[in-house]
């Protein structure tokens, strides 16, 4: 039997705050998935800390799409 997959501090905090920045933008998992390309369930996947990794070009298109700038 497998062992469950247990994500990393970092892949959690990084899951919640996209998850965060996507409420904050008012999008819901469906409509951020379809503007950024992505299917629901990757999105879900990513915010749930279930990816095990989330390639750059992937987490850019996000950042775009929520509006988030270099501070």
């Amino acid at each position: 039997m497998a062992t469950p997959y247990s994500p990393s501090i970092r892949r959690r905090r990084l899951s919640s705050e996209l998850k965060r920045l996507r409420a904050q933008a008012g999008l819901t998992i469906v409509e951020a998935a379809k503007k950024a390309g992505l299917g629901k369930s990757s999105l879900g996947a990513i915010e749930q800390a279930e990816s095990k990794a989330v390639p750059a070009g992937t987490l850019n298109k996000l950042l775009d799409l929520y509006e988030v700038t270099p501070e």
